[in-house]
């Protein structure tokens, strides 16, 4: 699919245009003036109104429940019946509008208005409720943020995005390559975004807007829950009664796309920025002009200028600015400063972090650089990186201790590999995760760490490490391209080759397992082992047993060796955890009384019984041969 297939698609199954579509409606609807009865009872109950002729009501209107109000300019009223609305988790009231000044507005059926003090120009849909609230209000005439240009990587706009509420990954990408021929997509763009030109603001069905100071020009869905917020403003909220989203408790967000699912809270400030499907942010963070993506979580410290993909976590107080990050799944470790963009002379720099990066506790990461090459690294805690391009996938950079007069000691120590070989745990422990706590309906969302383009990135950095010219104790990036501004050592060089010898090997067999239960379970002839099929996977690992000239006569060795794979990768995750727990219990008094030996642990229980699972199928794969 190409971009304006993509954009196109997206408008004509877009869930907020044909909102503003109803919206638009309910302006146009039959309406009747009030009878000379129902204005006496609206006086008797502490109403007024400049012009009682500007007010339209709609159905069975009953003026019992609308007191003490002051109207203005024309407004809609539709049927009230006191109806109990339950404020969130606080008592119920009855439906009908009290103590507010409403002008030019249309109120949805059993609605509950009480002490706004100003509603200016909106339409409140039936059963929405607005409590103890100050201003609500609306110019004639906007699109509640979408369309806005934000400047994502380099903080002088040079990487200029539009953003709307409904961009989904796949359309954030497509723009992001786009990005230097805007006139590809900027037609779809400014068509979405008149589309959802309406001339006022709006609130949803049943949704809540409580002790909050104020909302200006923005469209608030279904059943979104707004709860002491300071101020919304030029924003989309996109919500529904099984995807509620949520904005609570000191909440700022002006120019904000919030879409489904998502809860802002404690504080947490937005500006010109999109929240995919289910993000959360919270504890003061700030989030200007990014883009970020389903399944996120942001705590504390500051997001700016950044694309940041799925499932990327940030929950103490830390720094990313000029981040494009669209894989995402990455972390950002308390004190860490991934934001040195600026050179004394412009803001212009950015970083390319790869999928899964790590940055530990209080790392500071120099610009321009790229891990895009290096998918689930980690940065260890307290190191210094200088501007670099990094392709060593799992990897760990540490601070250099070794102080070799021939290299610069700015330079780090970067260990090829390591992840896998001395961190698995984690891996595995990762791709569980965001299968487990994937909640995005709109995104197609890859679990798999061990796939195609990350076991090419693995074959490529193994080449690289044999193709030294020279052995020598220590190898830099003129020995070794890809490793940036760091040291290699010969040991790391070594054990990087074989561990990712190990694991390329183990993609392979479990393909080839993979392929061999699919013919046997369709009762196809193994000779079909030899041809490409519609899996791109085993087309993939195939090439790869075909380019090491494999001998396909021997599957029952080939599965052995898979089983003798499974066993020593369980290994590996169950040391890693041990490591922890015995340097824990070396250390700390007691420490066992709260910590569960890695034995106990429920996630390295559940391993266990799935590789052993998984082992019994395939000895009776190999019974079959």
């Amino acid at each position: 699919m190409e971009i304006n297939e993509k954009l196109q698609s997206l408008i004509n199954n877009s869930d907020l245009i044909v909102a503003v579509n109803s919206a638009k409606e309910l302006m146009n609807i039959t309406s009747r003036p009030l009878l000379l009865d129902e204005i006496e009872l609206l006086k008797k109950n502490g109403n007024r109104s400049d012009n009682w002729e500007n007010i339209r009501v709609v159905g069975d209107f009953n003026g019992e429940y609308i007191r003490d109000n002051y109207f203005y300019g024309k407004v809609v009223l539709h049927e009230f019946t006191g109806a109990l609305v339950k404020l969130r988790n606080y008592s119920s009231f009855t439906s009908g509008i009290y103590r507010s000044a409403i002008g030019n507005c249309i109120i949805g059926k059993d609605s509950l208005i009480y002490e706004c003090k100003l509603l200016d120009n909106f339409i409140v849909s039936s059963g929405a409720i607005i409590f103890n609230v100050g201003t609500i209000a609306s110019k004639e005439r906007n699109s509640f943020g979408n369309g806005e240009i934000i400047p994502i990587g380099p903080e002088t706009g040079d990487l200029a995005f539009p953003v709307f509420a409904e961009m989904d990954m796949e359309a954030a990408i497509f723009i992001l390559n786009s990005s230097h021929t805007p006139e590809i997509f900027s037609e779809y763009v400014a068509l979405y975004r008149n589309l959802l030109s309406l001339e006022k603001g709006f609130i949803g069905e049943n949704a809540s807007i409580i002790n909050t100071l104020s909302i200006e020009d923005s469209f608030i869905g279904d059943y979104a829950i707004v709860d002491g917020a300071i101020r919304i403003s030029n924003s989309t909220v996109l919500s529904s009664m099984d995807e509620p989203s949520s904005l609570i408790d000191g909440v700022l967000a002006e120019g904000a796309l919030i879409q489904n699912g998502c809860h802002i809270k404690k504080g947490a400030v937005l500006f010109n920025s999109l929240l995919m499907e289910h993000c959360e942010v919270e504890n003061q963070c700030r989030v200007s002009s990014s883009v970020i993506g389903p399944n996120s979580a942001l705590g504390g410290g500051e997001v700016t200028s950044t694309f940041a993909g799925p499932f990327t976590v940030s929950h103490h107080q830390s720094l990313l600015i000029s981040a494009i990050w669209p894989e995402g799944k990455g972390n950002i470790g308390y004190g860490a400063n991934v934001g040195s963009n600026h050179t004394s002379r412009l803001p212009d720099q950015e970083i390319y972090p790869g999928e899964g990066l790590f940055f530990g506790l209080g790392c500071s990461i120099k610009f321009p650089s790229c891990y895009r090459k290096s998918p689930y690294s980690i940065i260890a805690t307290g190191t210094v990186t200088q501007p670099q391009r990094v392709e060593f996938p799992f990897s760990l950079i540490i601070p250099n201790s070794y102080g070799e007069r021939d290299i610069p000691q700015s330079f780090n120590e970067l260990i090829p590999a390591w992840v896998l070989k001395e961190n698995m745990f984690s891996i595995v422990r990762n791709e569980s995760k965001y299968k487990m706590r994937n909640k995005s309906r709109r995104n197609k969302i890859v679990y798999k760490i061990f796939r195609q383009d990350i076991i090419n990135l693995m074959i490529d950095a193994r080449e690289r490490l044999k193709n030294v010219k020279s052995i020598r104790e220590f190898y830099c990036g003129d020995d070794i391209p890809g490793a940036g501004k760091n040291v290699i050592r010969e040991e790391s060089r070594l054990g990087a080759i074989a561990t990712y010898d190990f694991y390329i090997r183990y993609y392979t067999l479990y393909c080839l397992y993979q392929r061999l239960c699919e013919l046997l379970q369709r009762g196809k002839s193994l000779d079909e082992l030899y041809t490409p099929t519609e899996n791109y996977e085993w087309n993939h690992a195939l090439g790869l047993l075909q380019s090491n000239k494999h001998n396909f006569s021997t599957l029952k060795s080939d599965l052995r060796e898979l089983i003798a794979c499974l066993e020593k990768i369980q290994s590996s995750i169950f040391n890693s955890r041990l490591k922890d727990f015995e340097r824990g219990n070396k250390i700390i008094e007691g420490y066992e009384r709260y910590h569960k030996p890695p034995s106990h642990e429920m996630f390295i229980i559940e391993f266990k019984e799935t590789t052993k699972s998984l082992i019994t199928s395939i000895e009776d794969v190999i019974l079959k041969l």
